[in-house]
């Protein structure tokens, strides 16, 4: 049996200090069927320099730079899926690096089962001092989903696949789904994982093999700090429930945990990101009924607290 070929993408911008270590964990890799291809979208620190030491390496396919910053993650995940021939592809962040074995194992999750469009290892999310910081667990070491069943139990109440790194998809399935998540700035992972994996099984290992390197300057950090998140995620789930993929009451189970979310944590954000936010939810026509399940829930809590002070 031919093993399939991974084009494996990495996306830079300003990592010169995290680049060298990302490529050399992908050449590094125990399973060597790859192409490499190197995207810097403009960088103004030395990157090129980094990159420059790999283009002749035989398992670099190509290497592109930028003359202008293309304002996007999601636009270089497109740019580079259409340059790559394999038969599934790895967006390997530029600040992230891996264990040698991630692409062995989820290859071997992809070759042992039929029709997967999206398979995916566990991260450890590192802070700059180099220490974990959080860890997801799974309570199996592998599992395999319909990708509905994955949409529905995996995807509703948060993005599961937290990090593009951990994760590798079918690049014909890439061809068969909408490419509105690249007009997103957070949250067009969320979207883009739960429309590939529509298209046929997601497997998922149960290993952390992945580092995901969480600090100020990711994209990630920078919008949950501010609660733009909240308008993109509002979003989503609003794409989700249109095109049929989540029913109503998966719907406003979503929507009102982030509901849920954003009003606990709206005293810290700015005044004007508030106001869009309420300015979203106001349009929704199922808000007086979410507003009523977060207001039951805040007196439910408070009868709690009530009453834990009074038992003392």
């Amino acid at each position: 049996m031919t093993l399939p070929l991974i084009s494996v993408i990495i996306p830079n911008y300003n990592h010169e200090r995290f680049l060298k270590r990302r490529i050399d964990s992908v050449l590094n890799q125990s399973y060597q069927n790859i192409e490499v291809i190197i995207l810097d979208d403009c960088s103004k620190d030395n990157s090129k320099e980094i990159i420059e030491n790999y283009r002749h390496h035989p398992k670099i396919k190509e290497i592109v730079y930028n003359e202008y910053n293309s304002g996007s993650t999601f636009r270089q995940w497109e740019k580079g899926v259409l340059l790559a021939t394999g038969d599934y592809v790895w967006i390997a962040e530029s600040d992230d690096w891996c264990e040698k074995n991630f692409l062995e194992t989820l290859i071997e999750g992809i070759v042992k089962n039929d029709d997967v469009v999206l398979a995916y290892a566990q991260s450890y999310f590192i802070n700059l001092d180099g220490k974990i910081s959080f860890i997801k667990r799974e309570d199996y070491l592998s599992k395999l989903y319909e990708g509905p069943e994955f949409v529905k139990k995996k995807m509703i109440k948060e993005n599961a696949v937290q990090n593009a790194s951990m994760a590798i998809f079918n690049r014909k399935a890439y061809h068969n789904i909408s490419k509105e998540y690249t007009a997103f700035k957070y949250c067009g992972d969320w979207l883009f994982w739960s429309k590939i994996a529509l298209l046929g099984n997601v497997f998922i290992s149960g290993k952390h093999l992945n580092f995901f390197l969480n600090h100020n300057a990711d994209v990630s950090t920078r919008f949950n700090s501010s609660g733009m998140n909240f308008i993109e995620e509002f979003n989503v789930l609003d794409i989700l429930y249109k095109d049929g993929v989540i029913n109503k009451d998966e719907y406003l189970e979503g929507y009102y945990l982030k509901y849920k979310g954003f009003n606990i944590q709206k005293s810290h954000f700015e005044n004007d990101v508030v106001t869009t936010i309420s300015e979203i939810l106001d349009k929704n026509v199922f808000i007086p009924e979410i507003k009523r399940r977060y207001q039951k829930w805040r007196l439910n809590e408070s009868i709690k607290l009530f009453l834990k002070k009074i038992l003392k």
